[in-house]
Order: structure tokens, then C-alpha cells, then sequence
């Protein structure tokens, strides 16, 4: 049985995480965690040359710090997806710090490509 909630009297937090309403914010944070756990899996075993596996680790954590910031703000949000009027600071400035980490992993990355070959397959002709 169910019971009906006194909302009156409770604080914000205590009346979100009693009605249930932040389920989305904990299956999407949890989904972007495994996935980049799972990524990181995948990436162990690539195969790239020896000279160019500092600056892949360096674009991969670059990439995996800027996602799994994105969750944790994602995290901090779950009253604002339950309809609250406010975000918090901490959670702005940490996506703030997650896009600017992303744009540093997309430039690893293009230097990854354009410097290095990596994962540019030869043209047979």
C-alpha cells in the first residue's frame, strides 16, 4: 500500500527522494558511467603504435573526465528534473569544466587523426 505524503513539512530533498521523482537522473548517470567504463574497456584493446599511445591516454581522459562530469552535474540536477526553479552553482560550473574538457579532448583527438594516423586506414588503389 501506498502511502499519501504530507508535503507541507518536508524539506525539498526529503520530499524528491520520498516521491521518487529523480529515477531518470540515477538511470542516466549510471548509464554514462558504464558506458565509459565499457569505452575504456573497448580502448585497452585497440591497436595503435607505440609512439602514439601517450597522446591517445592523454584524448581519452580528457574525454572520460569531461563525460563522467557531465553525470556528476547530471547528478546535482536531479531536483531540476523534478521540476525545482533552481540549479545549483557547483553543478553549472561543473559542466562549465566538462565542456571546456570535451573541446580539449576534440582537439586531442583531431591531433590524434591529423598528426598521427590514427585510425586512418590506408587507400589501396
Amino acid at each position: 500500500m501506498s502511502q499519501k505524503i504530507d508535503s507541507d513539512f518536508l524539506p525539498d530533498y526529503d520530499y524528491a527522494l520520498r516521491a521518487r521523482t529523480t529515477r531518470f537522473a540515477h538511470i542516466l548517470t549510471l548509464g554514462v558511467c558504464a558506458f565509459c567504463f565499457i569505452f575504456l574497456i573497448w580502448a585497452h584493446f585497440a591497436k595503435l603504435d607505440e609512439a602514439v599511445v601517450p597522446h591517445a591516454l592523454r584524448h581519452m581522459a580528457a574525454v572520460g573526465v569531461a563525460w563522467l562530469g557531465y553525470a556528476v552535474a547530471l547528478y546535482l540536477r536531479r531536483d531540476a528534473l523534478s521540476g525545482a526553479d533552481t540549479l545549483g552553482s557547483i553543478s553549472l560550473a561543473l559542466s562549465l569544466a566538462s565542456a571546456l574538457l570535451l573541446a580539449l579532448g576534440g582537439w586531442l583527438g583531431g591531433r590524434l587523426v591529423y598528426t598521427f594516423g590514427a585510425g586512418v586506414d590506408a587507400v589501396r588503389r
